[in-house]
């Protein structure tokens, strides 16, 4: 339906306009004229007809401008799901999430809908977003308007945290801020942090972060170099690395050297758990080979043997071997299978041909070729049997060390309170001898024995603070361990961005940046078969940098892109699909083009899954 615009902040009526409205004498006249009631003349009811049609017209549109949610997925079963952790609320504690993010909430911090403290367990969800796909697909705009121009984000990382208890939500009690130490793959410093206010539907700045650069190997917490005196340790204090004066748990044989050397040795097995030898395979006389020289540095599994053979698997059904007589420019081979099954592809001009291949020996060739197996299995092994055993060596070092740890911790307290037990006695005595001479020398001695008692309590604390932290450190590397062949959390080159947030809700690390420049253009969408599409904004991405840029179709036709990188775009129909305009479609754009028509390719949702959407959109 066409919407009407209905002027309701029309300017107050002017005294001249009123005034003008004056004339008393020309109303008697009309009056006198008048032969019927108002009421009762034909026009009155027709007019009636027609304010009420107008009123009619203006509700439906009232119902048709209702906003749609400001996080709005374009499809909804494919939504970024939400991780669950749990929180005490009086003890308060941090969660660390599977990418390396840290987040830390002090005691006492969540209240009811009506500001009521929160006891008991909270449910955390918590989600992060690095690739410009997954905020797309949570439907998290990535504009900004700020006084009157609109910038679109670059973002370094974000983050969307939610509190809720028995289902239902809860919120950051008044002066509570939750740390955030949040990875992120770009270190630059241009990037500002900003919260999602889905009332006023926009962005709010809310200052800088932190750069908290790790340690070169990826999943190592460092040491602390200083214990914040409050009893819970804040991310800075979890993250800063200790300097060695300060490490009363340095050396060799301390748990942390032994933790290191292990995680090693861990690494190591599984290594060589992935390079295990595989066991040669002898050829089938029936079906057809070729010889392929290898290049050991690309396939080192097979490259071991010689006179090794591929045969033509049994799944080519297209293969001719009329093909052995041509003369062919090139060819290459990629792995299927490492070590087991390759696909070779044969080229000639625009010609190519591509089978399924297996490496196998013929002859003696298998017999040797399974003898250098058997001994380099039977080496593999040994390897394999030592790294064990020194990982076993190492488990067992390791506990002994932290025993250790925990019986000198033991002592040292005992010696403390010894200590303090000592000073108050001494300190006793000297006020009782000095009470008759001078009260106030036994004030100042009272004062330097209550200094160095705090002190005293303050070095324990933080002697058993850093054995807690050394107990956490273990625990979250050895469950990155668990999953770091799968996720690959946390790369070399990741960075935490630190900073505090007193809302759940959308907080991003961005930058804002205008429209890209390079090529302008007035810009149109179809679809295949010449179908045009009315979209109601697309989004254009940025490979180069992440960022996303969202146009309306008030500004399609100063559609603005940058063909020197690689471009995408993504939008969604009203019938529920997706649609996409790949990079290597934007190459074809002619340049100078003034006006082009993007033939998108449309994704039906029902006909793929999550991994396959995804990988369909990724650039």
């Amino acid at each position: 339906m066409k919407k009407n615009k209905i002027n309701i902040n029309r300017p107050p009526i002017s005294r001249q306009e009123i005034d003008s409205h004056k004339d008393f004498n020309k109303i008697l006249y009309k009056h006198s004229q008048m032969k019927k009631p108002l009421y009762k003349r034909p026009r009155f009811l027709s007019s009636i007809i027609v304010v009420a049609t107008i009123i009619l017209v203006i509700m439906l549109n009232k119902e048709e401008e209702v906003q749609s949610p400001y996080i709005n997925p374009p499809i909804a079963e494919f939504d970024i799901a939400y991780d669950d952790y749990a929180v005490d609320a009086a003890e308060g504690g941090y969660f660390t999430h599977h990418g390396g993010s840290i987040i830390n909430f002090p005691p006492n911090s969540f209240v009811d809908e009506n500001g009521n403290p929160v006891i008991g367990k909270v449910d955390i969800k918590y989600r992060e977003f690095h690739e410009p796909v997954d905020i797309f697909l949570a439907g998290i705009p990535m504009a900004y308007d700020s006084a009157g121009t609109q910038y679109h984000f670059e973002t370094a990382g974000m983050m969307d945290i939610r509190g809720f208890q028995n289902g239902k939500p809860v919120f950051f009690a008044e002066g509570k801020n939750a740390e955030v130490a949040l990875a992120s793959f770009n270190p630059g410093p241009e990037f500002n942090l900003y919260e999602l206010d889905t009332v006023n539907r926009n962005w709010a700045f809310r200052g800088k972060d932190d750069i908290l650069e790790d340690l070169a190997e990826p999943g190592l917490a460092p040491e602390v170099s200083e214990i914040n005196e409050s009893e819970t340790l804040s991310l800075l204090d979890r993250l800063v690395p200790e300097t060695g004066a300060e490490s009363e748990l340095s050396g060799l044989s301390s748990p942390k050297a032994k933790e290191i050397a292990l995680r090693e040795v861990k690494k190591e097995i599984v290594i060589l758990e992935k390079i295990k030898p595989i066991a040669p395979k002898k050829a089938d006389l029936e079906r057809h080979s070729m010889n392929i020289h290898v290049d050991q540095k690309d396939f080192p599994e097979i490259a071991v043997y010689k006179d090794v053979v591929f045969e033509i698997g049994a799944e080519n059904k297209n293969f001719n071997p009329e093909n052995a007589s041509i003369v062919w420019h090139d060819v290459s081979l990629a792995e299927v299978q490492p070590g087991v099954k390759y696909k070779v592809t044969f080229s000639k001009g625009e010609t190519s041909v591509s089978y399924i291949v297996y490496p196998v020996f013929k002859g003696k060739s298998y017999d040797v070729a399974k003898k250098e197996f058997e001994a380099k299995y039977a080496e593999h092994g040994k390897q394999l049997g030592l790294k064990k055993a020194e990982e076993k060596r190492l488990q067992d070092e390791l506990a002994l060390a932290k025993k250790k740890s925990e019986e000198e911790a033991f002592h040292q307290e005992k010696l403390h309170k010894a200590y303090e037990n000592r000073l108050r006695l001494d300190s006793a005595a000297f006020a009782k001898e000095q009470e008759a001479r001078n009260k106030k020398q036994e004030k100042i001695y009272q004062l330097v024995a209550e200094q160095r008692a705090r002190e005293n309590e303050r070095l324990r604390k933080e002697h058993e603070a850093r054995l807690k932290l050394q107990e956490v450190r273990l625990e979250q590397e050895n469950r990155e361990l668990d999953n770091e062949l799968d996720r690959g959390a946390f790369s070399q080159n990741t960075i935490r961005r630190v900073f505090t947030i007193n809302n759940f809700g959308v907080w991003n690390c961005d930058a804002p940046q205008n429209l890209p420049s390079g090529a302008i253009l007035a810009a149109s969408f179809s679809k295949p078969g010449n179908q045009k599409l009315q979209l109601s904004q697309v989004c254009l991405v940025d490979d180069s940098r992440k960022a996303m840029y969202t146009y309306y179709p008030q500004v399609y036709s100063n559609f603005k892109f940058n063909p020197e990188v690689r471009n995408v775009i993504w939008a969604s129909t009203n019938d529920g699909k997706l649609v996409i305009y790949k990079p290597e479609d934007f190459a074809k754009i002619p340049a100078g083009a003034t006006s082009h028509d993007f033939e998108m390719e449309v994704i039906d949702p029902k006909k793929v899954n999550a991994a396959e959407l995804k990988k369909r959109l990724m650039i």
